[in-house]
């Protein structure tokens, strides 16, 4: 599945939602706490998910933060946050 533009929860419910038309057994699908992951929405889904043989797991908030401080950046890159 392709998809141009922004990733919002509605294209990743899409993905989910097609993906586990292909499950055969158990999958667990490991995401960051992006807003676009940890929706309303999302959550609303996730009992379908695991019924589905769709497992949800969040990397701890602090393990991404330390990920996302040490992560090399390409020259000339622009973030919102200067700090990492």
């Amino acid at each position: 599945m392709l998809s141009q533009g922004n990733i919002d929860s509605d294209v990743v419910i899409a993905f989910f939602d097609t993906f586990i038309s292909e499950l055969t057994r158990k999958t667990v699908i490991v995401m960051d706490n992006s807003t676009c992951h940890t929706s309303g929405a999302i959550e609303a889904k996730k009992a379908e998910w695991q019924s589905k043989n769709l497992e949800i797991f969040y990397l701890p908030k602090s393990l991404f933060s330390a990920i996302e401080k040490y992560r090399v950046r390409p020259p000339g890159l622009q973030t919102l946050d200067s700090s990492i």
